[in-house]
């Protein structure tokens, strides 16, 4: 977009810069993408903090006021820019500032705005949201420190295990097994993953990597499809895991199983 600005500069010389005698001036003039680009990298972590806190949505009133203050901003570097490079800094005042915005912001503006808008639909990735709707997705667990939370996608979630005052949090990123530690109770990790089922005390788990349990009465374990450890599933939990397991069994007989069990859950 930058150089779009630069090179209309330079060809059409509109205010009045063909007159100008300046040294070097189509040098000076194709410097003013670096007032259009520095403003767009600078507001960017700005767009993401946003994002982040609105759970990883983005609105269209977001985009709406993000696109007047980058205009805003790319508008007054653009000044400043006119000032140290093409006025040899001199006469730096606001009402300069404001005769700028008017006789050269305002104009540019029907230009700088839609290729603001076709560069951002181009090549954004951020999609906006059209509801207060949750992405069914995608969940955001928090623990209990102020900025203490993990991003990930529902179905990526493994396994949660209690230790102490922090709760480890296993999940698949990019075909990698991967923890994150929160500062939580079980409980409240719990409350935040719907689909989760306790198989123990300290365990929430996602019953779809379940391959099997295996062991006895006094001693069973969880054996995952993943390469991880088995994990203690208590005689507390064991009657409710089993009647989900043969419940989901009985619904998705025509359809493939998600669960192995081939392995029989012994009493």
């Amino acid at each position: 977009m930058g150089v779009s600005i630069s090179l209309i500069l330079i060809f059409l010389q509109p205010f009045n810069t063909d007159k100008s005698t300046i040294s070097y001036k189509n040098l000076r003039l194709a410097g003013y993408a670096l007032a259009i680009l520095i403003p767009i990298l600078a507001l960017h972590p700005l767009e993401n903090y946003i994002y982040k806190v609105q759970k990883r949505r983005w609105y269209p009133i977001n985009e709406i006021l993000y696109t007047l203050l980058s205009l805003f901003v790319m508008l007054s570097v653009s000044y400043l820019y006119k000032w140290v490079a093409m006025d040899g800094m001199q006469g730096l005042s606001l009402n300069r500032w404001k005769g700028f915005m008017s006789y050269a912001g305002i104009p540019f503006i029907p230009i700088l705005g839609p290729l603001w808008i076709y560069f951002r639909i181009r090549l954004g990735t951020i999609q906006l949201a059209t509801s207060d709707e949750e992405d069914d997705k995608q969940i955001v667990l928090r623990g209990t420190n102020k900025y203490d939370e993990l991003i990930l996608e529902a179905d990526s979630f493994v396994y949660a295990r209690a230790q102490q005052n922090y709760v480890i949090i296993v999940f698949v990123q990019d075909d990698i097994v991967k923890e994150e530690m929160l500062r939580a109770t079980l409980t409240i990790i719990q409350k935040q993953l719907p689909h989760a089922h306790q198989v123990h005390r300290s365990y929430l788990v996602n019953l779809k990597f379940l391959e099997g349990v295996k062991g006895n009465s006094r001693k069973r374990e969880m054996v995952f499809t993943l390469p991880l450890e088995p994990i203690p599933i208590s005689q507390k939990y064991f009657e409710a895991l089993r009647n989900k397991l043969l419940d989901s069994s009985q619904k998705k007989q025509n359809r493939p199983k998600v669960y192995n069990l081939s392995t029989k859950i012994t009493n």
